[in-house]
């Protein structure tokens, strides 16, 4: 990807890479290296990546995959939220987060889906305007397991 598309990667990562400046193409490397105060919205469980980039079947209309594939979207879910929460600590600013248990990739809207009652541009607002609760970085977050918010 880097070569083919040329992309562009933080400035201040590629320097620090050196040799290596694709690696700043991956949030956890490039996250530590950006100044600008981020919001990420992230669904836990990405269908785009999982069925078009690591080819899992569609989820059948039962909402159940065979055990092998659920095994995989589990582990997924847990390596995503992982990935989140190590984004969200080393960030250098303000930083904000809404990362909801649901099995889509760009589905997010001010109705849905919610955290407690909170949708991703209310989560934004109250982040822009200040954080939640009086805090600097403002996580909304899903902690019932994978694929398991109602309201997506």
């Amino acid at each position: 990807h880097w070569q083919l598309w040329n992309a562009m990667v933080d400035e201040s990562c590629a320097y620090e890479l050196n040799d290596r400046p694709w690696e700043c193409l991956v949030a956890n490397v490039s996250y530590p290296f950006i100044d600008t105060p981020m919001f990420v919205t992230q669904s836990q469980t990405d269908q785009v990546v999982l069925q078009d980039h690591d080819c899992i079947p569609n989820r059948p209309a039962a909402k159940r995959w065979d055990p092998l594939v659920e095994r995989y979207v589990k582990e997924w879910h847990k390596n995503m939220t992982s990935a989140l929460h190590h984004a969200m600590s080393r960030a250098k600013g303000r930083s904000g987060m809404f990362a909801a248990a649901c099995y889509t990739h760009t589905n997010f809207s001010h109705a849905a889906p919610l955290i407690k009652k909170t949708s991703f541009m209310g989560a934004f607002a109250r982040w822009l305007a200040g954080g939640q609760n009086g805090t600097v970085n403002s996580i909304w977050e899903d902690d019932c397991g994978e694929i398991c918010n109602p309201t997506c």
